[in-house]
């Protein structure tokens, strides 16, 4: 049975709600009320740019990890498609180069600690690595909690999570987490003593404390990536391939 985007904003806050639950219950962390620091459903007419609180990391660096698209702030690379979805697009150009879009809220938001979650239905193929994940404002040095990606390359599994040191000097991963090619809520849930990683509202990992555990605010990614280590080759017949996420959402 193919994974549907759910009929109306109530059915989505439902999902979320239910998402958050579950993590929270599986730290213990359940305690009072919530309330969300961070919310964007995306929301608008086709063709618009993503909400304001977005913004981009721009260039073809390779990333530190040898990936091969230049990342861009064109709509044909990140925008909304009219049905409450935001549209990542990785596109091969037509002198064989890769273009596609890394989305930050570096400057607008982040947070330490809190439960971090999105539902979103990641690209497939060969070559192919997307990603919804945080980042410490002054980058590895401040940690960085991969709340799920998605590899292309063939040798690492489907898919993980992970959560890296202060520093990049320590990693603790899951293994395959099963993102296929269906819609999936991602939830991270951050304490000051544990990281609880889940999949539709299911414990994937629990991460204790450990040396250089981060515990500065982090901002939000959402981003494409095309080669590299975890994308591996890609195809030459590869076109164009696309991420959609459905809603993000933070809480304190």
């Amino acid at each position: 049975m193919r994974s549907r985007k759910p009929a109306s904003a109530a059915a989505r806050k439902t999902l979320w709600a239910a998402a958050a639950v579950a993590a929270c219950l599986n730290t213990g962390g359940c305690g009072g009320s919530r309330t969300a620091s961070f919310d964007n459903e995306f929301t608008g007419p086709k063709g618009q740019p993503p909400p304001a609180g977005w913004s981009y990391d721009l260039g073809n660096r390779g990333w530190g990890n040898h990936e091969l698209e230049t990342y861009t702030a064109r709509r044909a690379n990140s925008f909304l498609d009219g049905s409450g979805h935001l549209v990542i697009r990785a596109i091969r150009e037509p002198d064989g180069t890769w273009t596609s879009a890394r989305l930050v809220t570096r400057d607008h938001f982040s947070q330490a600690y809190g439960i971090f979650a999105a539902r979103i239905r990641f690209a497939s193929g060969a070559g192919m690595w997307p990603a919804f994940w945080l980042l410490g404002g002054h980058g590895e040095a401040g940690g960085e909690i991969d709340v799920t990606e998605k590899y292309g390359n063939g040798t690492w599994g489907n898919s993980s999570s992970s959560v890296f040191s202060e520093h990049d000097t320590r990693q603790r991963s899951t293994g395959d987490t099963h993102a296929g090619t269906g819609w999936h809520v991602w939830t991270v849930t951050w304490s000051a003593t544990a990281i609880t990683f889940a999949e539709d509202g299911r414990p994937l990992l629990t991460v204790r404390k450990f040396a250089g555990w981060p515990h500065r605010p982090m901002y939000l990614v959402l981003n494409l990536a095309v080669g590299g280590s975890g994308g591996g080759p890609v195809p030459a017949s590869s076109g164009s391939a696309e991420m959609l996420v459905d809603w993000v959402r933070v809480t304190e």
